[in-house]
């Protein structure tokens, strides 16, 4: 925006100030905060960046591409988070039958000494 359009915006601006402190003054309704439903519902919807400022196509797919790249990285990272606690379970299992099989060789040992 450049100086002459922020000039005119704050001439619109104190416009509106007197127009609405006018109906004030005079008991009216105050104005609607949009004129065209269907306008104001199509700007609700569409995406906006920092600011509130509404994104470009090229923005979009930006931020499109970000979000698809941080799904991948959780994806990867749960697999991989996944795959250690596997290996972990597996491992424990594994010790336990080591630990299993080890008791037998010790309970034969006692009975052939005792014997």
């Amino acid at each position: 925006m450049n100086a002459k359009q922020y000039h005119r915006i704050l001439k619109r601006r104190q416009a509106r100030a007197k127009q609405e402190a006018a109906l004030e003054s005079k008991g009216l309704k105050a104005r609607k905060p949009y004129l065209h439903e269907s306008r104001h519902q199509h700007a609700v919807r569409r995406a906006r960046g920092n600011g509130g400022r509404f994104l470009t196509n090229k923005d979009k797919q930006k931020a499109e591409e970000a979000a698809r790249l941080e799904v991948a990285a959780k994806i990867s990272e749960s697999a991989a988070a996944m795959a250690m606690a596997e290996a972990a379970s597996t491992s424990a299992a594994a010790a336990e039958k080591e630990k299993k099989d080890e008791q037998p060789a010790e309970e034969k040992a006692k009975e052939s000494g005792s014997l």
